[in-house]
């Protein structure tokens, strides 16, 4: 892709190069022979024909151009057709409206690239504006929940920021051994949630993030054979988060999310974080 560009702005830079050739060769063929009060008139001629070659495809408006920059043309000669400089200055006004052709092409050119690029960048600052909207109503909406002890709603606040299917959370038991799942869950269907350990050796990818106070992003189905006790083969998981929720220096608990369309990006991993954190404050 980037060498497309590079070839595509080249390509521009070569149209206006040529443009430029083309304006100095005809100005200097259109004034061959001419001096004094003449190269006003010529002068007139190379503009309309400039203009014709660059008024075109509107043939209403290139037309008459054209014909204009004929008849001064004449008007330069007295309108003597077998005037020796009129085939050199003739040339001379169609190499400059080729040059008002590939000027204006060129032209075109780097405007529509300039308003594809201004486009994407507004595309970009809505996408943004959006996240932003999105974070903040988040952040705001946590300032009314009972923190931290709301896990559930916590949960809920999240899996329905980052567009996950189905989410759960655990908190750890009162010994400090377990992490317990919670009920409800959201969206788990056939997926029952079982307790697991709040530390040992051997843990697999998933605990052992939140085990070290980090969070956890899958792309398959394993990561839930460590929290699930049955997980349907014809589940399809494309994608897992798991968060945990740190009060303090500890881990108390975490927050499982799954199967966001298109995959969990660091916006949601930040946002997701963000709200656990501050629920453990």
């Amino acid at each position: 892709m980037i060498s497309s560009g590079r070839a595509t702005f080249a390509m521009r830079i070569g149209f206006s190069a040529v443009a430029a050739l083309l304006i100095l060769a005809g100005a200097s063929l259109n004034a061959t022979g001419h001096g004094g009060g003449d190269l006003v008139v010529v002068a007139v001629a190379g503009l309309l024909a400039v203009a014709a070659g660059a008024a075109v495809p509107e043939w209403r408006i290139a037309g008459p151009t054209a014909a204009g920059a004929l008849l001064v043309a004449l008007l330069s000669v007295g309108f003597h057709l077998t005037d020796q400089r009129l085939p050199v200055q003739l040339g001379g006004l169609l190499l400059l409206a080729l040059a008002g052709v590939t000027g204006i092409t060129a032209y075109r050119s780097f405007s529509d690239a300039l308003r594809s690029r201004l486009d994407d960048v507004h595309d970009l600052n809505v996408q943004l504006e959006q996240k932003q909207r999105a974070f903040m109503a988040a952040t705001s909406d946590l300032d009314g929940a009972d923190q931290p002890g709301d896990a559930g709603a916590l949960t809920a606040l999240i899996a329905q920021e980052s567009g996950a299917t189905f989410a759960c959370h655990y908190l750890i038991s009162p010994d400090g051994t377990r992490f317990m799942p919670q009920p409800p869950g959201i969206g788990l269907g056939r997926l029952h949630p079982q307790p697991v350990p709040a530390g040992g050796e051997g843990p697999g990818p998933l605990l052992a993030a939140i085990y070290g106070g980090k969070d956890f992003v899958g792309v398959d189905k394993s990561g839930l054979t460590e929290l699930f006790n049955y997980v349907p083969d014809e589940l399809n998981v494309e994608s897992l988060l798991a968060v945990p929720m740190l009060i303090g220096q500890h881990v108390g608990g975490f927050i499982l999310l799954g199967n966001r369309p298109g995959g969990f990006n660091d916006d949601d991993r930040r946002l997701a974080m963000t709200l656990t954190r501050r629920a453990g404050t």
